[in-house]
């Protein structure tokens, strides 16, 4: 006889969903909850003949294995709802145990498609909460510099290039373990793979 699953967890998130993203969090060190990225609005594709206007905004609700929700957070009519558009993860950029969000944000609300209103966005895991914004859109993140911690690498329409260092990283040996898999090092070759490297505890 087949063994039949049973949910563990279950709550609603208020709203119909047609768009759902699932990113794990960790709001303090040895705490575990979880991220839901979510519309009403299925996900914009901006191919040409699948790209339509959304009829949503992208929402962020976190909630803990129990189902209790922590925080939400409505992104705003700037930022248009697709995987594409706004990418969302979750990492420990200055290895302390607690995770940051970071996405590609937008501080013109009435302007969704200009793209040099774009900014990378870091956000608490515990409180939803924007932390600050770096200038330029996010190009590459990894281990590239001898500095503590991983790199972010923006640019600007201009041709301004920035590298973001954190001055609080540190390169602890679970850090320095990560960095010296060949699976990382392999991903920061194939930036199309960056989520793969999360998999690892970093970007």
């Amino acid at each position: 006889m087949a063994k039949q699953l049973k949910p563990t967890v279950e709550f609603n998130l208020g709203e119909p969903v047609k768009q759902f993203r699932f990113v794990p969090i960790a709001p303090a060190p040895g705490e575990r909850a979880f991220l839901a990225v979510h519309s009403s609005c299925a996900g914009v594709d901006p191919y040409h003949r699948m790209f339509f206007l959304p009829t949503d905004t992208l929402k962020l609700t976190a909630f803990t294995a129990a189902g209790e929700v922590l925080w939400r957070r409505d992104l705003g009519p700037g930022v248009i709802p697709g995987t594409w558009f706004c990418p969302v993860l979750a990492f420990d950029l200055d290895d302390n145990g607690v995770d940051d969000i970071w996405l590609v944000g937008n501080n013109d609300p009435d302007h969704a498609m200009d793209f040099e209103t774009y900014q990378l966005e870091r956000m608490s895991a515990a409180t939803g909460k924007e932390l600050y914004s770096l200038a330029g859109a996010p190009a590459f993140g990894g281990k590239i510099l001898d500095a503590p911690g991983e790199q972010i690498v923006t640019s600007d329409s201009d041709g301004t290039v920035r590298i973001y260092t954190c001055p609080d990283a540190e390169d602890t040996p679970a850090a320095k373990a990560r960095y010296a898999n060949p699976y990382y090092a392999a991903c920061l070759r194939i930036w199309a793979m960056a989520s793969s490297r999360v998999n690892l505890g970093g970007l």
